[in-house]
């Protein structure tokens, strides 16, 4: 259009229709108005990105300070059709491009799986953009905001056609690059452009400079631009390895002579962009402003795909000319580097030439590439560029460049302009001073693009300290959790750059406030802090949930958690309040990836048969087929599903909706008409609208829907095997103990002598003393091998005993599942632990530097936790549960949910209580909590309270089909677990019947458990006069609805053996359930005579089982049960196992060997193993050798034996230990470690003589091993 205008100028002056001196004044306005319209400056106020090794922008910029390489193996099982055939077999790929939260954007799970996982990963980062930016839905609905997004048709297609899914109707929508770009728009009603770019590897530069455009032209306000490119199947790999795109040695060597070509990768990234004035005045957060931007095309060149010097050279001159750039002031430029032989010369030398136009300097500007940390995200390249750019800008440092020794030979350094980055580099530009940063992206389709963008400094007075507002919210529980863990984390990282009036605007103004809700006041980051890391998730109101409760007098904090759209901005009119870059959302992760059809199966959803409820109440029916039909053709879950929220919302549509009446239609045998859902939005209103208009016959719901042992099928996938038990109980130092103890009924309850009885026992329950001296108590809780955990006796001194016990029966129920130290090193074990602070602190009272760092980390929970861990170098998830006597249950079934959710593969959970001072019996008998007679009475007239009982406990958990492939010795299979909360009660100790019968009822619902093939319930039954009837109660109203049977059920209490040991009581109860499965009998609960006036055991389906006798059965199921005094409650159902495992063969000569860190350990050892040996003499004696030798860890301290069976062993054993004069060999260090499976293990004719050498070798140093393709036991 300039062109034409001067053109016309001149024709005016030829013609004399004006003179020569106005032609150019004329010329010289038109220049002006052109330039100012050019030179509006564009500022970033919001950043998000996905990239390999990063799911957000802290992330990444840690991963380039730290210099980490996000290029890997292609893991062999991310393509079904596996990478033969892919010479470079590396790349930088994201995790979990398979998972999607499609009813956060209103689509609904059949439609998410449809669609390219690429605009499902753009849908979620865009939301995260304008969090990032501090802007809500509400502030952009209707907007003028653009959306220009680098996109390309992936290969999604092939994926699609697999499953025999590609001409489903989604699928036109759901790969149309276009959409990509709208998603976000129609989501949230954007009223600008939106638009997808392909320009090859330039594609979000070139998106970038198309938002900048529209906003220079006034056709948007603000913009997102980026890109995206994932591999959904081995497609792109392919094509490029085809055309040796790829470096055969998996490195991206940008600038390098040893570059041999790119390495791929996935990413996407995006900004969000705004003319800086405006910015400044919505007092944005800035993270750079763009001065300057262009794009131009290599036109004819050696090849289509081969670079321009010259178009390169030309386009950046162009930009610095244009916009009035000095490339002197240019301190970093960050290239599109690809590490190409040919690419990285000419970028270099069309730089340089560039540069020679304006300055002669020399290496004063550093280059660099972020494609050797992450590798070439071809489509999304250049906006992860530009987000490197601006992290290096905020924080000061220019990150090294990797993969950097030599320069490439057809590069001169020396004479340009330029040095690489190769270490990282503060910037020494001074406070308050701006310096500029370019970048360039290239496509090989000929498009270029070049940027150059400023550094930008933001001056904020001191926080006022005022009083503010905080407010949280999330769709689900689980992620308002992790927006509270995430912003504590990051205000922690970040206190001294923030203000208290910032965050409490960025939160209540520039986020949109969700369902799931918690709001407090506070009035300093100090108190922030504090108050985010006391939140509990039962305090979070839902406000869909019809039980919702206000528990806030304050009307602010009232209005939050009632009104859906709320409105604080009246709050900050009289503060300086600026938008500030805070944690963004976390979405729900759940599968949304097509499977061949006839493995298809609703996502969502667990596998396991869930039946629904029958009911008499016609209302129940008809909700119930509604959710069905959701659930059948949306696939929500039933967890989405909410009464008053709008159809719409689980992603329905015209087409659906069809599905979904005739659903309805057929259940409920009725006639709704096609327009009922739009006309009758929710379902609460459709099924008041069905049970109005039509009367529903209790017989429409046919048998089939009813859960009935017949139709359910044990589904192993969530199954999960009991492996390793270990214990240490009052009277029980392991489990062969605690059993016994159990079948003979031994009470373990005496009198304390911990304690001299005057400084704490008043019979007349005087002020300050317990009116309770017994207790279940261990014999001596100051013993600790330190020297076996390296643990110094300084430190050991100073622990908690709670952790120095527990530390050591984790590492024994190892041993007991049959897993050694380095099988376990560096693996993804999880640790779940039950737990509690306890008074060692007040026990030890003067004798302890309670300041210093041993005695600090001596007594937190999470480092209890941690302490097994720490010393097994174990790599999964570490969590220490503290919901007070249902702990170590929750930590059980924690535990369970990950593994079920391949969070780790293998997991421990238990748990521990110990009461190392005698201020526990103080305070709760001021409670009145203890039973004054000593005795737990549960279920009897004579229940007066809990008698307190110490103890610690692990158990080691394996999915079941893993455990069965691992030929692991199986205790008992979890097949089902849960929690839940109280809620609001007749007080916050009070139990919950009500609730504590919606968990039993859930659980069973969840994994398709008969409450009437439930043989036995180790029930929580902690002797109170209000507490046992409650639980009674609540499991009669869920079994009974199963069967009309009465008393066919046991029922009883472990807390009647050996006290109530709160944190550790849920695993002493799961562990006593899980020894009568396996052994096949009832043992009895003490103390019951008559039972309790409140229970009715008559009329239920239970009774107290008080007595040792047969479990006659062959499907045994026992449930177990734990209530926390603050709420939490926990319910898990174990079955027994029935072994298959195939016979063992049979030696002539057997190894037995031995080993301990101390003498004493191993005399201890083998003592046990005399008596073990005993009450097991029908063992298999090819088992016993081959887990002595192939699952314990070999120490120092060492004895073998060399014996022809079971029998022959035991008298060996007996023999050397009563000779007065037995030695043990003591080994200093080791000699070598040797496989003997094939010489011994396989070999079933090996020689006495050849097992006695390897008795001999292994007594003198060297380890042995065997491959683990034996029953362990």
């Amino acid at each position: 259009m300039e062109t034409m205008n001067r053109k016309k100028v001149l024709e005016l002056i030829k013609q004399k229709s004006i003179s020569a001196e106005q032609g150019l004044e004329l010329i010289k306005l038109m220049e002006n108005d052109s330039r100012k319209n050019d030179s509006v400056d564009i500022a970033v106020i919001g950043i998000a990105c996905r990239l390999p090794g990063a799911n957000d922008p802290d992330s990444f910029w840690s991963n380039l300070k730290n210099g980490v390489c996000s290029v890997k193996d292609i893991s062999a099982d991310r393509f079904t059709e596996g990478i033969d055939g892919i010479y470079c077999k590396k790349a930088g790929m994201l995790d979990s491009i398979n998972k999607f939260d499609p009813l956060f954007f209103s689509i609904s799970p059949k439609e998410a799986e449809i669609m390219d996982p690429q605009q499902r990963i753009f849908l979620e980062e865009c939301w995260k953009l304008f969090e990032d930016a501090g802007y809500s839905p509400a502030e952009l609905r209707g907007s003028r905001c653009g959306v220009f997004a680098g996109a390309v048709s992936g290969d999604y297609l092939s994926v699609l056609k697999d499953a025999e899914l590609e001409n489903e109707g989604d699928a036109l929508l759901g790969m149309a690059p276009s959409i990509l770009a709208s998603r976000i728009a129609y989501y949230l009603d954007l009223k600008g452009p939106s638009i997808s770019v392909e320009t090859a590897c330039s594609s979000s530069l070139s998106a970038l400079h198309m938002a900048c455009m529209n906003i220079r032209e006034g056709t948007c306000d603000m913009a997102i631009a980026g890109g995206i490119s994932l591999f959904p199947d081995t497609g792109l790999l392919r094509r490029a390895c085809n055309l040796n795109m790829l470096s055969p040695s998996g490195v991206c060597s940008p600038f390098d002579n040893s570059a041999d070509g790119t390495v791929l990768s996935e990413g996407a990234a995006l900004v969000l962009l705004k003319p800086v004035d405006k910015a400044l005045r919505d007092k944005d957060h800035i993270y750079g402003v763009i001065k300057g931007i262009s794009i131009n095309q290599d036109g004819k060149t050696n090849g289509i795909t081969a670079p321009s010097i010259s178009s390169q050279s030309e386009l950046e001159k162009s930009v610095y000319r244009k916009y009035g750039i000095d490339p002197e002031r240019i301190i970093y430029i960050e290239a599109h580097g690809t590490g190409t032989e040919l690419g990285d010369p000419i970028e270099i030398k069309a730089l340089s030439e560039a540069f020679r136009e304006f300055t002669d300097r020399k290496n004063y500007c550093a280059v660099g590439s972020v494609k050797s940390n992450i590798g070439h995200c071809t489509i999304a390249s250049g906006v992860a560029g530009l987000i490197k750019l601006l992290l290096c800008m905020k924080n000061g440092e220019i990150p090294a460049t990797l993969n950097y020794t030599s320069p490439n030979e057809h590069i001169d350094f020396e004479g340009s302009p330029f040095y690489v980055a190769d270490k990282k580099q503060k910037i020494e530009a001074g406070k308050g001073k701006s310096y500029l940063m370019a970048m360039s992206a290239f496509g090989f389709s000929g498009t270029n693009c070049h940027l150059v963008v400023e550094n930008h400094s933001e001056e904020h007075s001191a926080s006022d300290d005022i009083r503010s507002l905080i407010l949280l919210s999330g769709r689900k529980k689980k992620q308002l959790r992790a927006r509270i863990d995430s912003l504590r984390e990051y205000i922690r990282n970040n206190m001294q750059e923030l203000r208290l009036q910032d965050i409490s605007y960025t939160l209540a103004m520039g986020r949109e406030h969700m369902a799931v809700r918690y709001g407090f006041w506070c009035s300093s980051i100090g108190e922030l802090l504090e108050k985010l890391g006391c939140i509990a998730d039962e305090e979070f109101c839902d406000i869909n949930s019809a039980g919702k409760v206000t528990v806030s007098e304050d009307e602010t904090i009232k209005e939050f958690y009632s009104v859906k759209g709320p409105d604080f901005g009246k709050l900050f009119e009289s503060r300086e309040c600026f938008r500030i870059s805070l944690p963004t959302y976390e979405f729900e992760e759940n599968v949304y990836w097509p499977k061949r059809k006839e493995a298809l199966q609703p996502v969502g959803e667990k596998a396991s048969v869930t039946g629904r409820r029958s009911s008499t109440d016609s209302k129940d029916m008809i909700s119930s087929a509604i959710m069905n039909a959701l659930k059948k053709v949306l696939r929500v879950s039933d967890d989405d599903i909410f009464g008053d929220i709008p159809f719409a919302e689980y992603g329905m549509d015209s087409i659906t909706v069809i599905d979904i009446i005739n659903s309805i239609n057929s259940e409920l045998g009725i006639e709704l008409p096609k327009t009922a859902l739009f006309n009758y939005s929710t379902l609460n209103v459709l099924t008041e609208h069905i049970s109005e208009k039509f009367v529903i016959d209790n017989d429409t719901v046919s048998k089939s829907d009813e859960l009935t042992a017949e139709s359910v099928t044990n589904d192993e996938n969530d199954e999960i095997a009991v492996i390793g038990i270990s214990l240490n109980f009052p009277d029980a130092p392991d489990q062969r103990i605690f059993w016994e103890n159990l079948r003979s009924g031994r009470n373990s309850v005496r009198d304390v002598t911990r304690w001299k009885e005057e400084d704490y026992y008043s019979s007349d329950n005087r002020k300050n003393t317990s009116y309770s001296k017994w207790g279940a108590l261990i014999d001596d809780i100051s013993l600790f091998d330190e020297a076996f955990f390296h643990v110094t006796p300084k430190e050991a001194e100073e622990m908690d005993p709670q952790q120095r016990l527990f530390l050591m029966e984790a590492y024994n129920a190892f041993v007991d599942a049959g897993y050694r130290s380095d099988e376990l090193y560096g693996s993804d074990c999880g640790v779940f632990v039950g737990c509690g602070s306890s008074e060692y602190g007040t026990a030890i009272g003067s004798k302890a530097d309670k300041h210093n760092a041993h005695f600090f980390l001596g007594n937190i929970s999470s480092v209890l936790a941690a302490r097994i861990s720490y010393f097994l170098n174990l790599r999964g998830v570490n969590i220490a549960v503290d919901t007070a006597c249902s702990s170590s249950l929750v930590a059980i079934d924690m535990a369970c949910e990950s593994l079920r959710n391949h969070k780790c593969s293998i997991a421990l959970a238990g748990g521990v209580y110990l009461i190392p001072s005698s201020d526990f019996y103080v305070s709760t008998s001021n409670a009145k909590m203890l039973s004054p007679t000593g005795k737990c009475h549960t279920f009897d007239n004579s229940a007066d309270g809990f008698v307190p009982g110490e103890g610690a406990a692990a158990v080691i958990l394996k999915p079941l089909k893993q455990a069965i492939k691992d030929k692991d010795d199986i205790y008992a299979v979890i097949c089902g677990s849960g929690c839940n909360y109280d809620g609001k009660t007749n007080g916050i100790t009070s139990p919950s019947g009500p609730s504590q019968s919606e968990l039993v009822r859930d659980v069973y619902s969840a994994y398709g458990i008969t409450p009437d093939r439930i043989g036995y319930v180790e029930a929580h039954g902690s002797g109170t006069k209000l507490g046992d009837p409650i639980e009674v109660d609540a499991l009669s109203e869920v079994f009974g609805k199963y069967s009309d049977e009465k008393q066919f059920c046991a029922i009883g209490s472990v807390k009647t053996n050996i006290g109530h040991l709160l944190s550790a009581s849920g695993i002493a109860g799961f562990i006593k359930a899980v020894l009568c499965v396996k052994n096949s009998l009832y043992v009895p609960s003490l103390n019951f005579e008559q039972a309790n006036e409140n229970i009715d055991f008559a009329n239920s389906p239970f009774y107290v089982n008080t007595e040792t006798r047969p479990w006659r059965s062959d499907d045994r199921l026992a449930a177990v049960s734990a209530f926390g005094v603050s709420g939490t409650n926990a319910h898990v159902v174990i079955r027994d196992h029935k072994d298959n495992r195939s016979p063992s063969p049979v030696k002539k000569h057997y190894l037995f060997v031995f080993s301990a860190k101390a003498k004493v350990s191993l005399e201890k050892a083998l003592g046990q193993m005399v008596i073990w040996l005993e009450d097991n003499n029908e063992v298999s004696p090819f088992e016993v050798s081959a887990s002595l030798i192939g699952c314990r860890d070999q120490h120092g301290f060492r004895k073998a034996f060399a014996a022809d069976g079971i029998s022959g062993l035991t008298a060996q054993l007996k023999s050397f230990l009563s000779d007065i004069g037995r030695e043990y060999h003591v080994i200093k260090r080791k000699r070598e470690t040797v496989d003997i499976t094939e010489l011994y293990l396989n070999n079933a004719d090996v020689t006495s003589e050849t097992v006695q050498k390897l008795a001999d070798d292994f007594e003198n140093g060297t380890d042995l091993t065997i491959a683990k393709e034996f029953n362990k036991i």
